[in-house]
């Protein structure tokens, strides 16, 4: 499924804290992307949508996996 990343965008933008991670390959080809935000009571970070591109990369396979470590790795940074 084909997110609408513009309105998701959108509707993210009101987040101050929100989680937006885009992966490149040599800064030319978007391979995936992903979005989120804290919850509620702050203390975790929840993965909202995650995609990767429908057009075959060498980081094919691998997206989901960046993406948690992206996200992991911003926690422990930013949420002590």
């Amino acid at each position: 499924m084909a997110w609408d990343w513009e309105n998701i965008q959108k509707k993210y933008k009101a987040h101050p804290k929100r989680f937006e991670l885009s992966i490149w390959y040599r800064n030319q080809h978007l391979c995936g992307a992903s979005i989120g935000k804290p919850t509620y009571g702050g203390g975790k970070l929840r993965l909202d949508f995650i995609e990767a591109s429908p057009i075959n990369s060498p980081l094919s396979g691998l997206i989901i996996d960046m993406v948690i470590a992206g996200r992991h790795r911003l926690r422990k940074s930013y949420w002590r």
